[in-house]
């Protein structure tokens, strides 16, 4: 039995181009999702259905394969670098150092091998291993007609929609038009009735295409058009391949391609075919401007007075930020707890360009002429003064601005 499959631009970028080749975990299952798609295409079990959206979409990601490699070059040039410099340091165990700079060589020459394979066996996939399908006038028709009543899938931040609605729809009508057959055992005059094969299509874009209540749901916008050819719907890859292989995948291998549209777009290069950006964990600062309750502090209790419940973010002045970098540009960001996305220049001391009035200062550090190799941010603790009111840098230990206490010292001087 054949099941069809369709994928979202997304999902095919996922499979395609192998954009974060930094991250072992990612390229192995990259590569395994891969993998078991072909097979299951050759043995006839699957068929996967394109038309040109999809293989122009493969074409303007094979050209940035070059730019991809650069900047693991980058990496691995930066990484080498660092290893000669802490050599040259410690003065000694330098055979052992040629052992970790030669396993590096071979890590970063693994890399570059496997990409350029995986980006020769997508192509030959695409253009010969798939069932190439038309973008009929009336599909464009409909997509623009939900496009125009604001429908999902237009109803998300995404730039690239009405590629996916043509996906969509397209498939649909490929099934429906030519993949259907006549049930065989009717009774003379009984009206037809057709049975459709399996179908499914895929797509992680929860904002335009899941059910606001359930993102394993499809949008009710959607549902009418799924439901002429009995098409699943699956958020989740990982999850359709499960079903079909009998547990191929782990529960983190879902989770982390479940996790593949997180990233965002890169608000400085504006590379709009993908994702590109790669946030970290979240980590603690402080905000020396926030107020908090100091349990340490010894405070005198009062008879017939209630103890007052401190809330927990009262009893810190820690906040949570996290670091983020694009994988195309390499631009370095960190984000703003209002949410603001920043990109780390060489400037020090800086408001967020979000309006949220926190005023930072960024250290960073520089390699060899190719860009931030690493930064620390803090938070610049604002200081107004007591008398004129205004926003300050520093001020004395009776809250004075240094002009306001020049004033204030001529006053007492007479």
């Amino acid at each position: 039995m054949r099941t069809f499959i369709f994928l979202d631009t997304n999902n095919w970028i996922y499979l395609s181009n192998g954009f974060n080749v930094l991250s072992n975990n990612h390229d192995e299952l990259h590569f395994k999702i891969f993998d078991i798609i072909t097979k299951r295409v050759e043995d006839g079990s699957l068929v996967i259905l394109v038309n040109d959206i999809v293989i122009d979409e493969w074409r303007r990601n094979k050209e940035i394969a070059e730019k991809q490699l650069k900047l693991l070059e980058n990496k691995y040039k930066s990484y080498a670098n660092n290893i000669k410099a802490i050599k040259n340091f410690v003065g000694s165990g330098k055979k052992k150092f040629k052992k970790v700079q030669k396993a590096l060589k071979d890590k970063y020459d693994k890399k570059v091998k496997q990409y350029r394979e995986h980006v020769d066996k997508v192509e030959d996939f695409l253009l010969n291993k798939t069932v190439k399908i038309e973008v009929s006038d009336q599909v464009k028709v409909e997509a623009s007609n939900l496009a125009l009543e604001k429908k999902a899938p237009f109803i998300g931040d995404k730039k690239n929609s009405m590629a996916d609605a043509l996906i969509l729809l397209s498939a649909i009508e490929h099934i429906y038009e030519n993949e259907k057959s006549e049930f065989p055992f009717l009774d003379e005059g009984d009206e037809p009735q057709f049975l459709l094969p399996k179908s499914c299509f895929v797509s992680s874009n929860s904002g335009d295409f899941s059910a606001p209540d359930n993102k394993e749901n499809i949008h009710p916008d959607l549902e009418p058009y799924l439901s002429k050819t009995k098409t699943e719907f699956h958020y989740s890859l990982g999850k359709l391949i499960n079903s079909l292989e009998n547990e191929f995948l782990t529960i983190e291998e879902i989770e982390e391609i479940e996790h593949f549209d997180d990233r965002i777009h890169c608000p400085q290069c504006q590379y709009e075919y993908y994702p590109s950006v790669d946030f970290s964990d979240y980590f603690d600062i402080i905000d020396p401007n926030k107020a908090y309750y100091d349990k340490n502090q010894i405070r005198i209790s009062f008879p017939d007075t209630d103890d007052v419940e401190i809330p927990d973010d009262m009893t810190s002045q820690s906040i949570r930020i996290r670091t983020a970098e694009c994988n195309y540009c390499g631009t370095s960001f960190f984000e703003c707890p209002c949410g603001e996305l920043i990109p780390v220049e060489w400037s020090d001391r800086f408001e967020c360009p979000g309006g949220c009035g926190t005023i930072y200062n960024v250290s960073t550090d520089a390699y060899r002429g190719e860009g931030i190799n690493s930064f620390e941010v803090e938070i610049v603790k604002v200081e107004h003064c007591e008398m004129c009111g205004e926003e300050v840098e520093s001020v004395n230990e009776s809250g004075l601005c240094p002009d306001c206490a020049e004033i204030e010292e001529r006053n007492v001087n007479g």
